[in-house]
């Protein structure tokens, strides 16, 4: 259910305000989930996920000296 860059490079306020409402419904029920998807990718890290420690960012360090 996610929208692709191209497909949301294809869409500009006026393009949205044109939808007939139950069009509208459905793209932001797909903009709903990609939102909450993308936040849930960014709160991930080693602690959280499968992730290796090595690939979480600098400032979120679990070491004690840093």
């Amino acid at each position: 259910m996610y929208l692709s860059d191209f497909d949301l490079q294809q869409w500009d306020e006026q393009k949205l305000m044109a939808l007939p409402a139950k069009q509208k419904d459905g793209l932001l029920v797909k903009l709903l989930w990609d939102l909450k998807e993308a936040r849930e990718r960014l709160k991930a890290n080693s602690q959280t996920s499968s992730r290796p420690p090595r690939s979480d960012p600098p400032w979120h360090s679990t070491n004690s000296w840093g």
